[in-house]
């Protein structure tokens, strides 16, 4: 074993500083039968992470599998390093956020925005195989994010024996990358498939990249006036932001007596993801749109061919795609499969995380008991989630084959999201 490290990468320094305010406290006459409450913040907090195990940077061998005769005595130099030089990666933001109360808090508004920047990010990336190497965890240059919340809160009915509760939630997120490195623009988080998860200088992060439709000038599908078929891009084609452009939340609570009934719902919308459900159905002639309209030959919609008579391209109006036996469209539909830009899909999802009814005992029935509070309650979790037509039970957008940076991709052999349905008993002493 031998490796060269800083050993002044061992222990890193991160503060964090708060300061907030409260005008309607240090101000009575500010507080009035409209605005009761008033609270403005600010804080700076540094984050430091290494993500790198005990042994991590060591230069350790692996054992060799089945050589001589499966005695796992002999060692191979490993497939997936870290980097010795190795750096801490660090997150620098300054949040600003705004809290008011009206009506004695029957009306309350947050808001909060936030923006930062994280520097040496400690990244597992794919790597050539001409190199020996699988995958390495490196550091890459920098990435700048912010995003903004806002919280309403409203409680239109009050009484004794009755009170409902809404609370409606905006927020985004935005990150982009500033920079990988002196040598690279971009850099591939996942291996494998028509479609990668990347991060790519002056793009959010992260961007699914793969195959496209070679298209014209106006738009219009390339197809190869031979085979009939859609050409591809040569290099991996931007085909979309994995992140949400936003999220809508919604809670609601109603109370009468010793019933509560609550639910959570959430939307979000503006991002893509990758599924391999799809693109295994493809060739096979699985998929909806190969049994819709006429299963012969037919003009691919908004494409165009090579103009026969000088350079450039023209509308196809001759060209058939498909074919009319059933090697043609199974040779069709093979070219289909890899075009990753066909399995990428509206991530949009509206969903219900909870559904809930709970019931409290009236203490007064427990005043001679040893019991303080008494209640019982059913749960439901993911009872209800509404997605795109162009979804068709593929996947869900949540799903991914990692928890790390390579969101995005939904892969074969995961488990669908798990509905629960639950009660439980509470009892206080």
């Amino acid at each position: 074993e031998m490796c060269i490290r800083d050993r002044s990468n061992n222990s890193f320094f991160y503060p964090s500083a708060g300061l907030s305010f409260i005008p309607t406290k240090a101000f009575e006459s500010l507080k009035s039968d409209v605005l009761n409450y008033a609270k403005v913040s600010a804080n700076y907090v540094k984050v430091g992470n290494d993500y790198a195990g005990a042994y991590d940077i060591n230069l350790t061998l692996d054992q060799a599998a089945g050589y001589p005769y499966n005695a796992g005595n002999s060692f191979v130099y490993p497939s997936r390093i870290t980097d010795p030089l190795l750096k801490p990666e660090f997150t620098e933001s300054l949040e600003f956020g705004v809290s008011l109360g009206f009506f004695k808090d029957r009306i309350t508004l947050d808001g909060a925005y936030y923006n930062g920047s994280t520097t040496d990010l400690v990244t597992n990336i794919a790597t050539s195989a001409a190199s020996g190497l699988e995958r390495t965890i490196i550091n890459i240059g920098q990435m700048d994010n912010w995003g903004a919340e806002i919280d309403l809160g409203i409680t239109p009915v009050k009484t004794e024996d009755f009170q409902w509760d809404v609370n409606f939630g905006w927020s985004k997120s935005y990150s982009e990358v500033v920079k990988i490195s002196d040598q690279f623009d971009e850099v591939s988080l996942t291996t494998g498939g028509f479609a990668q998860v990347f991060a790519v200088e002056g793009e959010q992060f992260p961007v699914l990249k793969g195959s496209a439709y070679e298209r014209d000038e106006q738009g219009r599908v390339i197809i190869d006036a031979t085979s009939g078929r859609p050409v591809q891009t040569t290099n991996p084609k931007n085909l979309g932001s994995t992140t949400p452009d936003y999220i809508l939340n919604f809670n609601s609570s109603l109370r009468y007596k010793g019933f509560t009934l609550a639910a959570t719902l959430d939307y979000r919308t503006g991002h893509v993801f990758y599924s391999t459900q799809r693109e295994s159905m493809t060739w096979s002639g699985h998929l909806v749109e190969s049994a819709q309209g006429d299963r012969g030959a037919f003009i691919f919609p908004n494409s165009a061919v090579a103009n026969p008579n000088g350079e450039g391209f023209v509308e196809n109006t001759s060209v058939p795609s498909g074919g009319t036996t059933a090697g043609d469209f199974i040779g069709f539909y093979s070219s289909m499969q890899q075009i990753g830009e066909n399995h990428v899909l509206d991530a949009t999802a509206l969903k219900l995380r909870e559904l809930s009814l709970r019931y409290d005992i009236n203490k007064k029935y427990l005043e001679n008991t040893f019991i303080d509070a008494f209640s019982i309650s059913a749960v439901g979790r993911n009872l209800l989630t509404l997605l795109p037509e162009e979804n068709r039970g593929y996947a869900d957008p949540e799903s991914s084959f990692t928890d790390g940076n390579g969101q995005g991709i939904s892969t074969l052999g995961q488990y669908p999201p798990t509905r629960s349905i639950g009660m439980s008993i509470n009892v206080t002493f």
